[in-house]
């Protein structure tokens, strides 16, 4: 069953996750044909790639893990531990880390990709589920307390919380900074 997808754009690959074999698939976006299927970690959910290294990044829900894999190489090079039941990576290029929202326990964890470890655990609200980067600040969604955590992605603080109330209303909300 397939989980998360991912497209590097830079090398027309994409990747998507499967959640119930614990594999992600490389896909050549041009033949559209697999080009191979690499072993990660249990219950592969969404991911990221990144752009500097070209390296991608696996939450894998099902042991708390992040898989780092080498798609040139077809492998893991690393495995990361953070919190129970992360859900997506959130890359953040400028500052050369990862935003990874576990849903097991409310956190955010932050990775260093040069050094491959978590630095540093934050609160964030209810169930986080999913996560992105941009200008500066992280946006993560809590499912679980319907809202969203805004992360000061340079001072790694989260700097609010937004309620979403509107769910069943065919609405959209909109976060000012």
């Amino acid at each position: 069953m397939p989980g998360g997808i991912e497209v590097d754009s830079a090398t027309g690959t994409v990747f998507v996750a499967n959640l119930l074999d614990d594999t992600v698939s490389v896909i050549d976006a041009k033949s559209r044909k697999v080009t191979s299927t690499i072993e990660v970690g249990t219950s592969p959910d969404k991911m990221g790639v990144d752009p500097a290294s070209r390296l991608l990044y696996v939450a894998n829900s099902g042991n708390a893990t992040v898989s780092v894999v080498d798609p040139v190489k077809s492998a893991v090079i690393a495995t990361i531990s953070v919190g129970r039941s992360p859900r997506d990576v959130a890359i953040d290029s400028a500052r050369h880390t990862a935003f990874v929202p576990n849903a097991g326990e409310d956190s955010v964890s932050v990775l260093d990709l040069e050094k491959r470890t978590v630095v540093q655990t934050m609160k964030v609200g209810g169930q986080p589920t999913a996560a992105t980067v941009d200008s500066g600040a992280v946006y993560v969604t809590n499912s679980g307390s319907s809202s969203v955590s805004v992360i000061d992605a340079e001072k790694r603080t989260v700097t609010h919380t937004a309620w979403v109330v509107n769910y069943k209303a065919n609405s959209i909300s909109v976060i000012g900074r």
